[in-house]
């Protein structure tokens, strides 16, 4: 369903004719700049079916107005941008093949998946945060007065959530790496490594979790269009309708520092699995893991690099975007939504990658972070 409505940018007046084509869950919404000014435009729907316009308003004046074609849920295709007979979503299932009956159930098992991911997380943010910051009272209606008993009803949907999220490709590399945390169980040294992570287990399940938790909540709509293209396995190709940069810009270093503190799961897993002690290194015997954890974070993926089962938690695990981005060494070109990267000592090295890219970086290092996550509470029960 496509609804369409005439508006006007409040900064200079240039008309559009907005055609929003309705997602699946709501609230939904769209970004995108004025042509002329560069204002940021939002345009969609909240949670009550109200309207959502911020930097705009509507007009009855319809002549020589521009098409904004918008979809919240998927990126779209820029040179139709201005078409007013674009359907994004029929171009989506054509571009990906989804006609046939098991590729189309594939297609709706990944639009009901997304949409519940969001509504599980609604319902998470608020208890999440009471754990974190201990206030039990807040909890008692709900979890009951047994704190012990609290934090592990909250912490279970917390994982259900991450769980939620990476249902589809992401879940086979949860697999992997479940079956190499069951193998480390039966390793002599194997309590010594339980130990070391429950005595972490605040910081990692309670304190790490809000954290990733809420940022990918703050800029989920930015987030969105990429993902289900990402649960089918497939590159995501065009451009985002959610385009806030500043809403995007410190969301990949963020989770490369949290993603960078939990990679001591499968760092500990790889050195008790090839060393028989998670302190013992697959590399170099003599580096220590108290020398690991005050080791540069663009390195930590190198000691399981070997290991086919934990290396795919490597992939988009890329220091030259969190620097860039992090150290506000960056810029994005509005008309071709590609964005420029300064790397290396002074920001002397340029380098480029599209808007959609970026995002795709985002969920897929968000899927990892959600799967040490729930592997760090397998491996300390």
């Amino acid at each position: 369903m496509i609804f369409g409505e005439y508006v006007k940018c409040k900064e200079c007046a240039h008309l559009y004719r907005i055609r929003f084509n309705m997602g699946n869950s709501f609230p939904q919404k769209g970004t995108f700049k004025c042509q002329d000014c560069g204002a940021n435009l939002e345009y969609g729907f909240a949670k009550d079916r109200s309207k959502i316009m911020v930097g705009i308003e509507t007009t009855d004046d319809k002549k020589d107005a521009t098409i904004q074609n918008i979809h919240p849920e998927i990126t779209v295709d820029p040179a139709q941008a201005s078409n007013p007979f674009y359907f994004p979503s029929l171009d989506y299932m054509t571009q990906f093949n989804i006609g046939g009956h098991e590729r189309l159930a594939e297609f709706r098992k990944g639009q009901k998946s997304t949409a519940e991911f969001k509504k599980l997380l609604d319902e998470l943010m608020l208890p999440l945060r009471y754990l974190k910051e201990k206030r039990w009272a807040m909890l008692e209606n709900d979890f009951g007065k047994n704190q012990a008993k609290v934090r592990r009803e909250i912490l279970k949907k917390a994982l259900a959530v991450g769980r939620k999220f990476i249902e589809g490709k992401w879940d086979l590399l949860y697999r992997d790496a479940l079956s190499e945390a069951e193998k480390i169980k039966r390793k002599p040294a194997f309590p010594q490594f339980k130990a070391y992570l429950l005595g972490r287990s605040d910081e990692f399940l309670i304190e790490r979790m809000y954290a990733v938790l809420d940022a990918y909540n703050d800029a989920y709509h930015e987030l969105l269009p990429t993902l289900l293209t990402q649960k089918f396995d497939m590159q995501p190709i065009g451009e985002s309708t959610s385009a806030n940069w500043k809403k995007l810009e410190m969301v990949y270093g963020g989770l490369y520092e949290t993603f960078g503190d939990l990679l001591v799961v499968p760092t500990g897993m790889n050195n008790l699995l090839a060393r028989e002690d998670h302190e013992i290194f697959q590399s170099s015997p003599a580096f220590t893991f108290s020398k690991y954890l005050d080791s540069d974070k663009a390195g930590r993926c190198d000691n399981f690099a070997g290991n086919a089962k934990l290396a795919g938690l490597s992939r988009f695990y890329d220091s030259g975007i969190r620097n860039a981005t992090y150290h506000k060494a960056s810029k994005v070109e509005s008309d071709d939504q590609e964005i420029t990267l300064k790397t290396g000592k002074g920001g002397r090295t340029e380098r480029t990658l599209t808007l959609v890219e970026y995002i795709s970086h985002c969920n897929e290092l968000f899927a990892h972070c959600m799967i040490l996550l729930n592997l760090t509470y397998k491996l300390t029960q």
